[in-house]
C-alpha cells in the first residue's frame, strides 16, 4: 500500500522481445479521376504562369527559389496519396504544407518547365495517380500585416527549402535587400525547426512594398503582445497567517516557475515562498495583481478556497519571473526571457504561464508563439502549464453552448502548444444568477480545439463562475491580492496553478523521477478515470477532465489495477504485449470478459513548423483487442478499446483527424464491456507512423497508461493481474512513492 492506503501503480518495463519490425505496407496508387487531356492542359498552363509570375525574381536572383501552392482534394491528403512523383527534385519539390490539403512547393524556372512537361506527357501508373490528387497549383503571394506605424519593429519570416545551398542562397540574397534598403542589420528569433525568423526596423512604408516583394518571404506581420489573462480580483477581507501558512520546516517543496506580472516585494505570506526573483519590467511598469493571485494559489490554493476538497492540497514553491509588465510583452521580448530563466534554473521542470493574447488561433497553422515554447521545452526539458484564455465578451457563454458563438471563443496563443498541457476553466459554485451550473465549463473559458482539430485543452481546473454581466461575487475563486488580502477573482489564469502544483507534486513524489511524458499521461489519465467518457463538443471545453488529487492519483483500489509503459521506440520498430493479462473474475463465462477499460498515450512527435498543418511528424496508435485464430491459421487482433470520444464520418484522413485523434501527441482509449466481449486471448499493440517525406532519425519516446477494473469493483482484480504478469514473466514493480510529511 502507498501512504494514502491504496495499491501501487505496476512498472512495466519493456523487455527487447516486446519490440518487432512490422512489415510493410503498399500497393497500386490509387487513380481518383482519370486525367483527362483538358485537365493536363490547364494544370501545365497554371505552371507556366506560375513561371512567368515570377520571371522578374528569377532574374534578379537566380539561385534563390519561388514558392507554389498546390491544392489537394480533400480526399487524397493522406500520406499514401502525396504526389511525391510528379512533385520531386527534378521538378517541384513539396517543401511545407498550411492547411489540410495545402502543399508549398519551392519553384524555379527550369524546375517548373519540367514539371509542365510531366503533366503533359507522364503516363505512368504513379504519374496519373499523382495527378489525379491535384486540383490546383498557384504562385504563393506573401503575408503582409505591418504598416508604417508599426514597422520599426517588423517581425519577418523567411521560407526554408530543406536544401541548405538554396537556404544559404536565400538568406544571403534577403540581407542583399536589407542593405540595399539602406535598413539596419536584422537580428534573428531563435522559434523552432522550420521557422525562419528576424526582427527588422523597416521605416518607411516603401521598404515594406519592396521587401514583400522579395520571394524568399513567407510574411511580414509584428511581434504580438501578450498579457496576464485577466487582472480584476476583488478583495474580500483582511487576509491572516491561518489563510496562508508558512513552509513547514523539515519539508522539501517542489519548485515551479512562474512567468507573470510578479508578486509583491517583502509580502509578509507568499515571501516565505519565493524561492527566487528576476525582474524584466521595471517596478513603475509593473501591476503585481495578477502574479499574487496566482503565486497563492500555487501554494496554497485550497486553505484559501475553504479547504474545499475538489482543490489540490498540496503546495509548491515558486521562482518568480517578472516578464509581464501593465502593457504586457513583445513575443520576442518573451522568448528571450525564457531562454535566460531556464538557463538559470535548470532544476526547475514545471513553469506555469498563465498569459496570452486576445485573438483565436488560426484553423490550420500552428502559432509561431507556440512553435517556440515547443522547442524551448524540448531544449530545456520542461513542461509549460498554460492558460486555455479568457473570453471577455457579455453575456458570457452558457451551458450548453450556444452555437452562435462560432470562433469568437476558440483558443488563444500560445494555447496550441503541442508539448504544453494547456487548461481550461470549470464552475465550482453557482447561484440563482450565475451563467453557468456547478461543474460546468467555466462562462470566460476558451474553448478547443487546436489547428486541425489538436485537442486542446488538455484538462480543466477550477478557475471560477460569473453572471451575465461578467461579475463573479461569491462564486469566483480566492487568493491573494498582494495587498494584504484574501481576494476574488475568476479565469482559466487561475485554474492553470493549481494543475501546475498537482503536475510538480506528482513529479517529486515519484522515487527516481519521472518523464514529462509519463507526468502529463499520469495526470491526463486521471482526469479520464475521474470524469468518465465526454463527448467531442466536451472535450473542446473540458479537455479530459479534473485530475484527482495527488494521493488518488498514484495507487489503485483492489478492484483496478494500473499499469505504466515508458517506452523509447526505434525507427521502423513497433511495441506489442502478445499476450495480455485478463483477470479471471472478470469472465462471466470461459469466453466473454466484462471489465471497463482506460488507457492513455502521450508521446513527443517530431515537430516541424514548415509543415503548417502537418507540424506533427508522426502518430502513434494504441491497439488492445482480442488475438484469436484466423481462417489462415494465423491470429488477427480485432480492435476492442477505441479512441474517445470515438470517430465518426467517412474515415477520409480530413475525418481521422477531426473525429478519431490521429496525429494528436495525447489520446485516450475507453471501452465498458457492459455486457462483455468475446475472445479468451488478449494482445497489446503500438504501432508508429509518420508523415510523408519524414524519415526519423531518433527513437520515439512514449508514455501509456492502462486501467483495468471491475464494473461492479467487487472483484480483486489487481492481485489477479499481478500474479499473470508474473507467470508472463513481465518482471513488474511497485511505482515507489515518497511520503508526504503531514501535520
Amino acid at each position: 500500500m502507498n501512504g494514502h492506503g491504496r495499491l501501487p501503480i505496476k512498472v512495466v518495463p519493456p523487455m527487447d522481445e516486446d519490440f518487432y519490425r512490422p512489415e510493410a505496407g503498399g500497393g497500386d496508387p490509387k487513380v481518383f479521376a482519370e486525367p483527362s487531356r483538358e485537365f493536363r492542359q490547364r494544370l501545365a498552363a497554371e505552371v507556366i504562369g506560375i513561371r512567368d509570375h515570377f520571371n522578374e525574381a528569377f532574374e534578379l536572383y537566380p539561385q534563390v527559389p519561388a514558392v507554389a501552392r498546390a491544392t489537394i482534394r480533400h480526399d487524397a491528403v493522406a500520406k499514401s496519396h502525396r504526389p511525391t512523383k510528379i512533385l520531386s527534385d527534378q521538378t517541384c519539390p513539396i517543401i511545407g504544407s498550411e492547411g489540410l490539403g495545402e502543399l508549398l512547393l519551392s519553384v524555379s524556372r527550369s524546375g517548373l518547365e519540367q514539371l509542365a512537361r510531366s503533366i503533359e506527357s507522364d503516363q505512368t501508373k504513379y504519374g496519373i495517380a499523382n495527378l489525379s490528387t491535384i486540383e490546383a497549383i498557384k504562385p504563393y503571394v506573401p503575408l503582409v500585416n505591418v504598416s508604417e506605424e508599426t514597422s520599426d519593429r517588423a517581425k519577418v519570416k523567411l521560407f526554408r527549402h530543406r536544401r541548405s545551398m538554396l537556404d544559404e542562397a536565400l538568406d544571403t540574397a534577403f540581407h542583399d535587400v536589407i542593405r540595399r534598403l539602406n535598413l539596419h542589420d536584422p537580428v534573428e528569433i531563435n522559434y523552432g525547426r522550420g521557422l525562419k525568423v528576424f526582427r527588422v526596423s523597416l521605416g518607411a512604408i516603401e521598404a515594406i512594398g519592396e521587401l514583400s516583394r522579395f520571394v524568399g518571404i513567407e510574411s511580414v506581420g509584428t511581434f504580438p503582445i501578450y498579457q496576464p489573462v485577466r487582472t480584476a480580483a476583488t478583495p474580500v477581507r483582511g487576509a491572516v497567517s491561518d489563510d496562508f501558512p508558512q513552509p513547514m520546516p523539515g519539508e522539501t517543496y517542489p519548485i515551479v516557475g512562474m512567468v507573470d506580472s510578479g508578486t509583491t516585494v517583502g509580502d509578509p505570506l507568499l515571501g516565505p515562498w519565493i524561492h527566487a526573483r528576476e525582474e524584466y519590467v521595471p517596478q513603475v511598469f509593473q501591476d503585481n495583481t495578477h502574479g499574487n493571485f496566482v503565486g497563492g494559489l500555487i501554494v496554497h490554493g485550497r486553505r484559501l478556497n475553504h479547504d474545499d476538497p475538489r482543490f489540490p492540497s498540496c503546495s509548491a514553491r515558486i521562482v518568480d519571473i517578472v516578464a509581464l509588465g501593465k502593457s504586457g510583452t513583445s513575443e520576442d521580448e518573451l522568448i528571450t526571457i525564457l531562454e535566460e530563466s531556464l538557463t538559470k534554473y535548470p532544476d526547475v521542470k514545471v513553469w506555469n504561464l498563465s498569459l496570452g493574447t486576445p485573438h483565436t488561433i488560426d484553423k490550420y497553422r500552428f502559432s509561431d508563439f507556440a512553435v517556440a515554447l515547443d522547442r524551448i521545452q524540448d531544449d530545456y526539458g520542461v513542461t509549460f502549464i498554460l492558460a486555455a484564455g479568457n473570453y471577455r465578451q457579455p453575456p458570457f457563454r452558457g451551458w450548453p453552448p450556444d452555437p452562435a458563438l462560432g470562433e469568437a471563443d476558440r483558443i488563444c496563443a500560445p494555447a496550441d502548444s503541442v508539448r504544453a498541457l494547456v487548461v481550461g476553466s470549470a464552475a465550482h459554485r453557482d447561484h440563482s444568477t450565475s451563467r453557468v451550473m456547478e461543474g460546468a465549463p467555466s462562462p470566460f473559458s476558451r474553448r478547443g480545439p487546436g489547428p486541425l482539430y489538436l485537442p486542446k485543452p488538455d484538462l480543466s481546473h477550477i478557475g471560477g463562475n460569473c453572471k451575465f454581466d461578467g461579475s463573479c461575487s461569491q462564486i469566483g475563486v480566492l487568493s491573494l491580492d498582494g495587498a494584504g488580502n484574501v481576494a476574488e477573482d475568476i479565469g482559466t489564469s487561475f485554474a492553470t496553478p493549481l494543475i501546475t502544483s498537482l503536475h510538480a507534486n506528482v513529479a517529486q513524489r515519484i522515487v527516481g523521477g519521472v518523464s514529462r511524458e509519463m507526468t502529463k499521461a499520469l495526470l491526463i489519465h486521471s482526469a479520464a478515470l475521474k470524469t468518465g467518457s465526454v463527448d467531442s463538443t466536451e472535450l473542446q471545453y473540458r479537455g479530459f477532465g479534473i485530475p484527482s488529487d495527488v494521493d488518488d492519483m498514484l495507487g489503485c483500489e483492489p478492484w483496478q489495477c494500473t499499469l505504466m509503459f515508458e517506452l523509447s521506440i526505434a525507427p521502423q520498430v513497433a511495441f506489442e504485449k502478445a499476450l495480455f493479462p485478463m483477470p479471471a473474475s472478470l469472465y462471466v463465462n470461459p469466453g466473454t470478459l466484462r471489465a471497463n477499460i482506460l488507457m492513455t498515450l502521450v508521446y513527443e512527435p517530431a515537430l516541424d513548423a514548415s509543415f503548417g498543418s502537418e507540424y506533427c511528424r508522426t502518430n502513434v496508435e494504441v491497439s488492445l483487442g482480442t488475438y484469436d485464430l484466423g481462417k489462415d491459421g494465423k491470429r488477427h487482433q480485432k480492435k476492442q478499446v477505441p479512441a474517445d470520444p470515438q470517430l465518426k464520418g467517412s474515415g477520409y484522413e480530413a475525418d481521422l483527424v477531426e473525429h478519431g485523434f490521429k496525429w494528436s501527441p495525447v489520446k485516450v482509449y475507453r471501452r465498458e464491456m457492459v455486457r462483455g466481449v468475446q475472445g479468451q486471448v488478449w494482445r497489446l499493440d503500438l504501432s508508429v507512423h509518420h508523415r510523408s517525406g519524414h524519415g526519423p532519425q531518433d527513437p520515439l519516446r512514449a508514455a501509456l497508461v492502462i486501467t483495468v477494473a471491475d464494473p461492479n469493483r467487487n472483484a480483486d482484480v489487481y492481485n489477479e493481474m499481478v500474479v499473470q504478469m508474473n507467470n508472463l514473466g513481465w518482471a513488474p514493480v511497485d511505482l515507489q512513492i515518497q511520503p508526504r510529511i503531514r501535520v
